[in-house]
């Protein structure tokens, strides 16, 4: 599950599930949401991505990052994101999604996740992530 959190120059998108894959995947499911909206794209398209960082709080936004890279450059609009493989400073992960048309306006600007506040561990729910994004 992610959720929004309000903030005065950026928005807050933190997410909670019971593995590191899951809360990553929900990280990109919330920033997918907080771009194009609602509106649910076809798997026409597959792209892998990996990343390395040196903690698990630098792959975080790198690999959200990434993300924004992807929305922008390829236009991609994401169905979904699927976590691969995971190891704290490394991840593989499939974005599946089609090009964006008339039919995908992005909703919301976004120039990129950010350090401040960023966090990415485990605790007594399993795993939870927090980031702020620059719109």
């Amino acid at each position: 599950m992610f959720k929004f959190i309000d903030h005065t120059a950026d928005i807050g998108l933190e997410a909670h599930a019971a593995t590191p894959q899951k809360t990553l995947e929900e990280m990109a499911k919330g920033l997918a949401h907080l771009i194009f909206g609602k509106k649910k794209a076809q798997a026409l398209v597959k792209k892998e991505l990996n990343i390395e960082a040196e903690n698990p709080v630098d792959l975080l936004v790198a690999f959200l990052n990434e993300l924004i890279y992807y929305y922008e450059t390829e236009q991609l609009a994401p169905q979904g994101v699927q976590i691969v493989s995971f190891d704290g400073t490394a991840l593989r992960a499939i974005i599946v999604g089609q090009s964006i048309d008339s039919e995908y306006v992005v909703e919301q600007q976004v120039k990129a996740v950010t350090y401040h506040k960023a966090c990415f561990c485990e605790d007594e729910n399993g795993w939870c992530a927090r980031v702020y994004i620059d719109v």
